[in-house]
């Protein structure tokens, strides 16, 4: 599958003396909105040689000035043995206006101080967004809600192996969600089930996910690469479908099994069928959803070489392995970055990977070492 991201363009930076030179591998160019933050990841290696001793990981960076609407602090980053990773978190408050910003980023290694580089940020006229949007962080979607109805977020226990992400009623009630119905030790998640939840004339949406193990690369279903829901429905009056069963429809996004449930009274007014039209058309997922593991690992192992079959690496930590081959994948998280190590292991030789990917979807292949790999 080709991988969706446009390559972040990097520079190379020597500072130092020749004696102790350094190379600074970063991105000197930030193009953004206001309101968002940026990683700007500084990969930093010795001209000649590598770092060593117990400062090998200490580097701390600074800006002798920040333009105001900037606001830059440090995180820690992965990076392999003799090299120093370390992350620049940029954050671009939401009033400041479009235009250049220019300031220096200097860094010290082991309290050298190796001088400064310089970066820019570019903040762009963001796009137009409806006055009554809401924003779902556990679902990464956005919704025009029309007035009087209600939003809740999940994550929402529903029924086993089901939780609400997000959810919308007409009818203005706060933290509804229908969910199971149970009756002594049994209990029933179905259409006619949260139909039945639904009170006279309302209309109910819910984007809910199917967990389950992850799955293997033969059984995943085509992927919805859209981010609205025409796909998946159209306008039309759902008085005629959902009198006795609510809407049930499935679907792939993001490593994620997940379902869209609409719910509509045949008494519904037809006021109430226009704003339930109005919100399924406004609906647009982000275009990443930001932070999640099984998603990243998704886009990390798309840097991986077709030979060794990436789709058979986890998504998550873990083994999967056969009689002649076992690929291993190890995750760590911090600050704004997801680290991933891919392991391919046969006989008695192994051959490995690191990428890392930020909170927007951002990939780097940040080393590679083991053996020589068993393909002509």
């Amino acid at each position: 599958m080709e991988n969706p991201w446009t390559p972040i363009e990097t520079v190379v930076a020597q500072m130092g003396s020749d004696e102790d030179m350094i190379n600074v591998r970063y991105r000197n160019r930030i193009v953004t909105e206001a309101g968002q933050t940026r990683n700007n990841i500084l990969y930093v290696n010795k001209v000649d040689g590598s770092f060593t001793g117990s400062g090998m990981t200490s580097m701390r960076l600074y800006s002798p000035k920040t333009p105001s609407g900037l606001e830059l602090f440090q995180a820690s980053g992965g990076g392999l043995i003799g090299q120093i990773v370390s992350v620049l978190v940029i954050e671009i408050v939401r009033d400041v206006g479009p235009g250049q910003y220019d300031f220096e980023i200097g860094i010290e290694v082991d309290n050298k101080d190796y001088g400064t580089i310089p970066c820019t940020v570019e903040v762009v006229e963001a796009a137009i967004t409806d006055i009554g949007s809401y924003h779902s962080e556990e679902g990464d979607l956005t919704v025009s809600l029309p007035d009087g109805w209600a939003a809740v977020e999940g994550p929402e226990y529903l029924a086993k192996p089901f939780d609400g992400q997000v959810a919308f009623n007409s009818w203005g009630q706060a933290n509804f969600w229908a969910s199971e119905i149970r009756s002594g030790n049994s209990s029933t998640y179905s259409p006619g089930t949260v139909i039945s939840q639904i009170p006279e004339g309302g209309a109910y949406v819910a984007l809910v996910r199917i967990y389950g193990p992850p799955r293997m690369p033969d059984d995943a279903p085509p992927e919805y690469t859209l981010n609205d829901l025409s796909g998946l429905i159209q306008r039309h009056d759902w008085r005629e479908d959902s009198g006795t069963y609510a809407y049930f429809k499935e679907f792939y996004k993001w490593g994620r099994d997940l379902r869209l449930e609409v719910a509509c009274r045949p008494d519904a007014s037809d006021n109430t069928i226009a704003e339930l039209n109005d919100l399924l058309e406004s609906w647009r997922f982000d275009l990443v959803p930001a932070g999640d593991v099984e998603w990243a690992g998704i886009q990390a192992h798309k840097l991986l070489p077709e030979e060794v079959e990436p789709l058979k690496f986890s998504n998550r930590a873990g083994r999967r392995g056969d009689d002649v081959v076992d690929r291993v994948t190890e995750v760590e998280t911090g600050g704004n970055l997801i680290i991933f190590r891919f392991m391919y292991q046969w006989d008695n030789s192994s051959h490995w990977w690191t990428v890392e990917v930020s909170s927007v979807g951002e990939t780097t292949l940040t080393g590679e070492g083991g053996d020589p790999l068993p393909f002509n």
